[in-house]
């Protein structure tokens, strides 16, 4: 029996979960992180942020927030500066959008599957200052049927100020969507006609309650909130030179089943961070009074300069979804994008394939980089259909 061959396709995923710089514009960057690519445009006055649902494909209506964020040393510096930015307009291909509005709404052109599409930003005379380049999935998505409101998958936990996705067939428009955590109101990021990014606001850690409301129908759910804090004790080490990094996670009081804590060391040059290798498995036991549980590891220098360390807490990858719903949701999406049925025995051999272990630690290196696991487990998915279609095309030309 064949196994899910999943160390061959971390680099064709790792769009999909964590930074990626793409051929582009000096002054542009996209990162892509839990349901969002965000392009991020530095101009001399500040930087324009624009975010774009990561599953978006052709056809789709897609709609999104469009952030400027002003620099300057005095108010009245980042008044002006403001000011400037408002100026400038966000095109898409055949839309424009002026940076001053906040969101926009675009439709992406059927005809679009060079897996990519240009996001040009111009000025006031209209000249463009730069280009982005953001990934779109270069065949058309199969429709989400309509559903009731219930069929929404809303996220069970999310940590303050990052990203979390709601899953649901919708309009793709921010417009008639709504999100709150304990009654304060999240903000939205990027929409498509499958799902919804938002940020999880800056509230108490502990479990609230997640109300979702799209049109006219809403939802709520209990979720849990968190929050993580990192420090060192000193941010400058020389070669050499010892520190201690400490890892706060708050918003643990009255779990029930074990997190993961995952640290990653984002300037391995500068510093190493001894015994990171591997997510931290925190049992209710380990949760002090108060919900808090703290982690310390000791820092060694490298290059002398400034270092970034980040830290996420999840439950383990396959406890955050549905994993026999979303198998049988890819299956059914690879057939009607390739039009090649999958037989019942090919489909029980590819639910057979999936080896709890090797998924988990899969996905679980995926998650470090706040990748969003559900969707790139559809994708491992889609990979291994090729894969068995591509085994069994050869094995039909060799028998001839």
């Amino acid at each position: 029996m064949r196994s899910l061959r999943i160390c061959a396709w971390i680099l064709p995923l790792g769009w999909l979960t964590c930074t990626a710089i793409l051929a582009q514009s000096p002054s542009v960057r996209v990162d892509t992180v839990a349901g969002v690519h965000t392009a991020t445009f530095e101009t001399p006055g500040g930087a324009i942020q624009v975010h774009v649902p990561s599953d978006a494909a052709p056809g789709d209506v897609i709609s999104g927030t469009i952030l400027a964020e002003p620099g300057g040393a005095t108010p009245q510096d980042r008044t002006a500066n403001r000011n400037d930015l408002d100026g400038f307009v966000v095109e898409w291909p055949g839309q424009r959008t002026p940076v001053s509005s906040g969101r926009y709404e675009w439709r992406i052109p059927i005809e679009l599957r060079a897996g990519s599409v240009a996001v040009l930003l111009r000025d006031r005379e209209d000249r463009v200052v730069s280009r982005a380049s953001i990934p779109i999935d270069p065949v058309p998505a199969v429709p989400l049927s309509s559903s009731p409101a219930s069929a929404f998958e809303l996220p069970a936990d999310g940590e303050i100020g990052q990203t979390a996705v709601v899953r649901g067939s919708s309009d793709g428009k921010l417009s008639s969507k709504a999100v709150s955590l304990g009654g304060v109101e999240a903000a939205l990021l990027a929409s498509s006609p499958r799902q919804l990014a938002f940020r999880v606001p800056a509230i108490p850690p502990r479990p609230v309650a997640l109300r979702f409301t799209s049109g006219e129908s809403t939802i709520e759910r209990p979720m849990r909130v968190f929050e993580i804090r990192v420090s060192a004790s000193s941010m400058q080490l020389y070669r050499g030179q010892r520190a201690t990094l400490t890892v706060t996670v708050l918003g643990l009081d009255g779990i029930t089943e074990p997190m993961r804590l995952s640290v990653v060391n984002r300037s391995p040059a500068a510093v190493q961070v001894e015994d990171i290798d591997k997510p931290i498995t925190i049992t209710p036991s380990q949760v002090k009074r108060g919900g808090t549980f703290v982690m310390t590891r000791r820092l060694v220098g490298g290059q002398p300069g400034p270092f970034q360390i980040t830290a996420s807490i999840n439950r383990s990858p396959t406890a955050q979804f549905d994993v026999m719903r979303s198998t049988t949701r890819a299956l059914t999406d690879w057939q009607t994008r390739t039009g090649v049925g999958i037989s019942a025995g090919a489909g029980a051999l590819i639910q057979r394939s999936v080896p709890e272990a090797p998924l988990q630690d899969f996905l679980g290196r995926q998650q470090a980089y706040r990748g969003d696991v559900q969707e790139v487990f559809a994708a491992l998915l889609a990979h291994y259909c090729f894969d068995l279609k591509v085994d069994a095309l050869s094995r039909r030309g060799a028998e001839g």
